[in-house]
């Protein structure tokens, strides 16, 4: 288990406890002489850090041990703040509220050759509350270390690798990063880059102990990891043999990163340093900005095309990957209708924003996919237009129309006959037409509503229609022949029945009332009248019955 002695130069109290460390890493010189040269670079919040917690650290406690025994200590000042400005962009400037500042630690040690060699260790409490991908940011600290390896007849001397460049800043959300995070060793060892779990350091209720305390890595947060330590898109890339480092973020906050580099002689590793340190990712705004007006669609060959650009001094157009002309807008002749890849590349000095764009141009006609159409009378027509699927229409028809959406309409023709259809669409006013056929189906018969038989025959052979359905309750039907049905009645008295029929998907309904009468069911009856009476006889027996009245005198 590591041990290591917290820095301690002030009383302990309240302000030592303050979310300000923003990362650090340890580096040591061999000087000979079993003598070495040790720096501690270490890196706080200057905007959101406690000034009194900063203050805290004017002095620090460098500790060296074996394995797990304490062996000796430095109590280091600090150089003055080094104001950081590693932006790593050249063509952005950010609107966040990040500041950086760098404070040395250095110091020397004489360290005689031991078994296991020796750690150099130094600890601090706390870190930034706001960080999103640790567990308790605002009670875990940090640990800065680096390993001198065991000096022996292999291993003469060692001096640890450093890292070139001091970190961003800040990143850019939703902007690649590409970070050189490569190192040099003096000894000209191999070295071979990885990312890594931070280490603790104390805690908020010792966030300054006197004595040396255990620590370990730091506890991530559900969904990251030493290799996810922040959300990005893609995939983090970080070269193994050169440090180079690719990323792009993709939500906004402050994110704890971790690098290592490994040490490697004569094919054994023999040290790692590691570097600890809290990203920023912030909105970015870019110096210049490109932007055009693309038509999509358009109805003209002959299109304007016209820039939007923020500080641009130089402009290119690529239509195809062909170059055009360097002015800001200008009328572009198409050679035909179809979909054109149009850049827009413009330039301030040595920074630059592109922009690609789809322009389509389309035809000033179009086609409604019919020329003719069957139609109920009174029924409905629909059709859409696939012309541009896209576009908004403007449409025009005669008769009555409703608009599903804006390709989709259905249309009720007032009659048969030609009907137009207009669409107004950017500069384009496009026609069609088609031709609408009545197909109203019919029976062709006629139901007399008094009948004498039992029976009645259907004669459909007249009618027009694709199908039937004939329903007569209380009758008994016979289809033998399909167009002239027989319906027979069980009783005297009045029946109800219905026929509906359609062509294709026009349907039309009749219902109809029977009334069946034996023949020679009229009683005759017999009256004696003086000369001059008058006799009135009333028919109501019958309903719908047309009566022949007949005066035979004896």
């Amino acid at each position: 288990m590591r041990y290591l002695l917290l820095i301690a130069f002030a009383l302990g109290s309240f302000k030592s406890f303050a979310s300000h460390i923003v990362g650090g890493e340890m580096v040591y010189d061999y000087l000979g002489n079993d003598s070495f040269k040790v720096r501690m670079q270490y890196y706080v919040d200057c905007v959101n850090g406690i000034p009194g917690a900063i203050a805290d650290d004017k002095y620090a406690y460098i500790s060296i041990l074996n394995s797990d025994t304490f062996v000796t200590q430095a109590v280091v000042r600090r150089s003055m703040p080094i104001r950081l400005n590693e932006t790593n962009y050249t063509c952005v400037t950010s609107y966040g509220n990040v500041c950086v500042d760098m404070y040395l630690y250095d110091t020397f040690f004489v360290l005689p050759p031991i078994k296991g060699g020796y750690d150099v260790v130094f600890q601090r409490c706390c870190r930034n509350g706001t960080i999103l991908n640790i567990q308790g940011p605002d009670s875990t600290g940090a640990t800065y270390t680096a390993h001198i390896p065991e000096m022996n007849s292999t291993i003469t001397h060692n001096s640890n690798p450093r890292f070139n460049k001091l970190p961003p800043n800040y990143l850019c959300l939703n902007e690649v990063l590409y970070f050189d995070h490569s190192a040099t060793d003096p000894d000209g060892d191999s070295l071979f880059y990885r990312l890594h779990t931070p280490f603790d350091g104390g805690t908020s209720l010792s966030p300054r102990p006197k004595t040396p305390t255990k620590y370990s890595e730091v506890i991530w947060r559900k969904g990251y990891s030493d290799s996810v330590p922040i959300i990005v898109k893609d995939s983090i890339f970080l070269n193994e043999h050169n440090g180079r480092l690719v990323l792009t973020p993709r939500i906004l906050g402050q994110f704890v990163f971790g690098i290592a580099v490994e040490e490697y002689r004569n094919d054994s590793l023999i040290s790692t340093t590691y570097r600890d340190y809290q990203f920023n990712v912030v909105r970015c705004n870019n110096t210049i900005g490109a932007d055009f007006y693309a038509p999509n669609p358009w109805c003209s060959k002959r299109v304007l095309l016209e820039s939007f650009v923020s500080n641009g001094t130089n402009y290119k157009w690529y239509v195809d990957s062909v170059i055009l002309t360097n002015q800001w807008s200008y009328l572009h002749q198409f050679p035909d209708t179809g979909r054109y890849n149009v850049k827009l590349v413009v330039f301030d000095g040595n920074c630059k924003d592109s922009v690609t764009k789809t322009v389509r141009i389309v035809s000033d006609s179009f086609s409604l996919g019919i020329d003719s159409f069957e139609s109920c009378k009174q029924g409905m027509v629909e059709f859409e237009t696939k012309f541009i699927n896209d576009a908004v229409y403007d449409w025009q028809i005669n008769g009555d129309w409703q608009l599903v959406d804006r390709n989709h309409v259905v249309h009720q023709p007032a009659n048969a006959g030609w009907h137009w259809v207009k669409l107004e669409f950017l500069d384009c006013y496009m026609f069609d037409s088609f031709y609408v056929t009545d197909i109203s189906p019919a029976l062709g018969i006629d139901i007399p509503p008094l009948i004498c038989s039992d029976s009645l025959r259907l004669d459909l052979s007249k009618g027009k229609f694709d199908n039937y359905n004939l329903d007569a309750p209380n009758a008994t039907v016979y289809r033998d022949n399909y167009l002239a049905p027989i319906i027979v009645f069980k009783d005297t008295g009045t029946y109800y029945f219905s026929i509906d029929y359609n062509i294709k998907n026009c349907i039309s309904f009749l219902f109809e009332q029977i009334r069946y009468l034996e023949e020679g069911s009229l009683k005759n009856f017999e009256t004696e009248l003086c000369k001059n009476d008058s006799l009135t006889i009333i028919a109501t027996y019958f309903e719908n019955a047309t009566y022949n009245w007949l005066n035979r005198p004896t």
